[in-house]
């Protein structure tokens, strides 16, 4: 059988939901609930289930025509699995450790992938399992010789899989060929394990045709890759990335294929969020993606391995508004949105240009007599000045209350503070269109029920500087924070307590030591913090009295956690990047706008 090669992405069926990075993102959606793969429905069972017996790629392909796509692609997922042992030792045996390291990464983002896209059988799912189908055959034939020819020829059963899951979800002629795909890759399992050992690929292969449920298909992931027990060739104690991959940057491969093997896959929204790591986080080796992939495990702490955490306690869970990701290298809040239907709304539309226009006229005239007011008015509109599906509606909503409370108490102020008639006209306009632009929005109304609910809640003033201090050292970390986290976090910092944007800071900096020292444990435990880790571990430490008051005002489980924390960074920090920097102290007095 020859050898197979990217044929170009699937073009998903039109009711397909696609995310995918190089296609119209449709919709934007408010912010993201984690999926619930429909894993599983119900228990496998043998009873009442036909024997069958495949003993050829021409047998399975024949088997599957009637069935649905997702049966393919988990079988061709399942038999990849099978035979990667096998991969590692020709791999290990034929070629240098830079292009064993290309090999052994990119033929397991494949097979995860592989698996993702039977879970989520989305256009995004879809798109990664071809980017990675498409990576791991050019990782294969790098070069022209008979070792590389050996490594691809046997690495087909991994490529074939990957090939099965980009398929189309809905369409006859992609069934076809998602069959095709699956055959193919059990074929090349076989002859890679070849002689008596084919016989248990095709045995393994058979037991899967008899007890996957065509309704249910992903099920067969709770079941061992080997029901009746790992054949001959496979050594149970063998890493299927090899005896050369110790190191610290491959410990979540070898926990993620241990888990596949015994039929105890770790979280699937978190394989789904390595699935679709662009290409370019993958060229730039395993190193670089151990350090992306502990940001996004830290996303997921119950998938952490419980012998690392120990003694560790369970980490606390983030607030649910404006909670904190790590994304790209960086800590980052994920923007609110307008929705499709808020977009294309008429008088949402004329109330964004004649806000936008109302800020312009405050900053203009407020310019010669009050700065400070001047410079609300220009973040507001600097905030507008963009297509209305580019605004964040709980930014400009707290701009927006600022402001309220200025024009409310506009007969307060005397002298040189009086607000002049142009200014009051603008503020009056803004506060006219304001409303029609944010009201309805999912999360403004989110925000403000909290805010009613904990209406009286104030804390107190030591803990009010502890927040101040933790959001102004983040809105001035490039290094840490994203530009989102940063530019949120420079506009709360000054608030005054009571205030909307004053609630706001109350809820980043909780979601900032919760996101980092989340990311830390894990890092420490994994021994993987790369660049990011280092200046997460290092402004954790620096900032951890102001974090401390922080932890005691969210009570006595938080304060255990973070303490425990804390006493790893600084074990950490001393034994393995030989220095400890400095505990900033914590400033008492906060200077106000």
């Amino acid at each position: 059988m020859g050898r197979l090669r990217p044929i170009g992405p699937a073009t998903p069926a039109a009711d397909q939901e696609s995310h995918a990075p190089d296609r119209d993102p449709g919709p934007r959606p408010t912010r993201r609930k984690p999926l619930q793969p429909p894993l599983p429905r119900r228990p496998i069972s043998r009873k009442l289930r036909p024997m069958v017996e495949i003993t050829n790629h021409e047998d399975l392909e024949a088997w599957l025509q009637d069935k649905p796509r997702e049966v393919a692609v988990v079988i061709a997922a399942r038999t990849a699995l099978r035979v990667q042992p096998v991969l590692a030792r020709i791999f290990d045996a034929n070629f240098s450790k830079q292009r064993q390291n290309a090999l052994y990464l990119q033929s397991h983002r494949a097979m995860l992938a592989s698996a993702v896209a039977a879970v989520y059988p989305t256009a995004e799912a879809m798109a990664a399992a071809f980017a990675a189908f498409a990576a791991a055959d050019a990782a294969a034939t790098a070069d022209a010789t008979p070792a590389a020819d050996a490594a691809a020829t046997f690495a087909a059963a991994t490529f074939a899989a990957a090939a099965a899951a980009a398929t189309p979800a809905a369409d006859a002629a992609a069934t076809f060929a998602a069959a095709t795909f699956a055959a193919a890759a059990a074929d090349a399992a076989a002859r890679a394990a070849a002689g008596a050992n084919a016989d248990a690929v095709w045995a393994a292969v058979s037991r899967d045709c008899a007890d996957v449920d065509p309704e249910n298909s992903v099920a067969l992931f709770l079941r061992s890759i080997w029901p009746d027990g790992p054949p001959a060739f496979i050594n149970r104690t063998e890493t299927p990335v090899g005896p050369q991959r110790a190191a610290p940057h491959w410990s979540f491969w070898h926990r993620w294929y241990a888990s596949m093997r015994d039929g105890h896959p770790l979280n699937w929204d978190l394989q789904r969020d390595i699935a679709v790591i662009p290409d370019e986080g993958w060229e730039k080796g395993p190193e670089h993606i151990a350090e992306l992939i502990a940001g996004i495990e830290a996303r997921y702490p119950q998938t952490l391995p419980d012998e690392k955490l120990e003694p560790l306690p369970k980490p606390p869970e983030q607030d649910v508004l404006l909670p904190i990701n790590f994304v790209d290298g960086k800590f980052d809040v994920e923007p609110s949105h307008f929705s499709e239907v808020d977009i294309e709304d008429r008088i949402r539309q004329a109330a964004h240009q004649r806000l936008r226009d109302a800020a312009e006229g405050l900053a203009r005239a407020s310019g010669n007599y009050h700065p400070r007011l001047a410079s609300r008015a220009r973040e507001l509109f600097n905030r507008l000045d963009r297509p209305l599906s580019d605004l964040d509606p709980l930014e400009i909503h707290f701009d927006l209350e600022d402001l309220r409370g200025i024009y409310e108490r506009r007969l307060e102020f005397e002298g040189e503070d009086r607000l002049e008639t142009e200014e009051v006209a603008a503020l009056e306009q803004i506060g006219r269109f304001g409303p029609g632009l944010v009201r309805g929005n999912t999360e403004v109304e989110a925000f403000e029920d909290r805010l009613k609910l904990e209406a009286g809640q104030m804390p107190s003033e030591q803990t009010v500087a502890a927040e101040t201090q933790i959001v102004r050292s983040i809105a001035e970390a490039e290094d840490l924070a994203g530009e989102n986290l940063r530019s949120m976090s420079g506009g709360v910092a000054n608030a005054e307590e009571g205030s909307r944007k004053g609630f706001a800071r109350r809820i980043l900096s909780k979601n900032t030591l919760v996101a980092v020292g989340t990311f830390c444990a894990l890092a420490i435990a994994n021994k993987v913090a790369g660049d990011s880790g280092a200046a997460g571990l290092s402004w954790l430490w620096q900032q951890s009295e102001a974090a401390r008051v922080i932890a005691v005002e969210q009570g006595a489980s938080f304060v255990a956690w973070f303490d425990a924390v804390l006493v790893e960074v600084r074990e950490y920090l001393a034994t393995t990047l030989g220095s400890v920097p400095e505990i900033r102290p914590l400033r008492r007095s906060r200077g106000r706008d």
